[in-house]
């Protein structure tokens, strides 16, 4: 039987991380378990996976150890999409893996399918970007391959802090459109992966403050259309995704306390 994908599973609880491997290999993905960040950087340069799980709790170093030496590499394991296990309510763990460059956290509690769901989506998001880099351009059109929508899900599914990270790693060109359920609209505008612009309701919005209100949203859906230059309506000083994520992320949670 082949299988969906190799996942590399770090986590210092060996009975979960077994527990975890069990249920992803009867889905027919190649689980593999580590138990300390060091021993688990090594098998994921050397594996190579399609998704990393780590938990930030580990026994020698931590999760953040991990994420961060992953996104130094300069091989494609750099991109590896990344999932983070948290303890619920830890907003400073939160904030911290935004810095290092995890793609998704799942808190406590959450069951084996919202994990398994989570890996699917970002491989799939993985997948669509490499294959959209991939593609050849026809001979006479030598910027066809840039333009176009090669992206686009539920938000329910697929965060959109998960979003503008991958654009980030990719160094993506184009426009971000995120729609919620009742009809609000934002767009983030991305050149060489930061952020350059954003509008919110039609109307011109800073970056952050848009990320906010998006933040809030929990039903909807988002496309990312690849443009070959930044739109004309880019104005503002570049901005890394994780810069933008965590001062919305901390406004936020600032607001909330209130």
């Amino acid at each position: 039987m082949i299988s969906k994908a190799t996942v590399l599973i770090i986590d210092g609880d060996e009975w979960m991380a077994r527990s975890l491997a069990t249920f992803l290999k009867e889905r027919r993905y190649a689980a593999h378990v580590e138990h300390g960040a060091k021993k688990g950087f090594d098998r994921a340069r050397a594996l190579k996976p399609d998704c990393i799980v780590c938990n930030i709790q580990l026994p020698d170093i931590d999760g953040f150890w991990v994420a961060r030496s992953i996104r130094a590499e300069t091989g494609p394991v750099a991109k590896t999409p990344f999932v983070f296990l948290t303890e619920a309510g830890d907003k400073e763990a939160r904030l911290k893996g935004f810095r290092v460059g995890a793609d998704m956290y799942l808190e406590r509690p959450y069951t084996h399918e919202e994990v398994v769901a989570q890996i699917e989506a970002l491989i799939e998001m993985a997948e669509r970007l490499r294959d959209f880099e991939a593609a050849p351009s026809p001979a006479n059109e030598p910027s066809s391959r840039a333009l176009g929508i090669i992206l686009k899900g539920d938000i329910a599914r697929m965060s959109v802090p998960t979003v503008l990270t991958m654009l980030e790693m990719e160094r993506r060109t184009g426009e971000l459109m995120v729609e919620c359920d009742d009809g609000k609209m934002a767009i983030f505008f991305l050149g060489e992966g930061a952020c350059t612009g954003a509008r919110y309701q039609n109307l011109r919005a800073k970056p952050v403050d848009t990320l906010r209100h998006v933040l809030n949203w929990k039903i909807g859906k988002f496309h990312f259309m690849v443009t070959e230059h930044q739109s004309p309506a880019s104005q503002e000083t570049p901005l890394s995704m994780s810069h933008m994520l965590l001062e919305a992320s901390r406004l936020n949670d600032e607001a909330d306390a209130k």
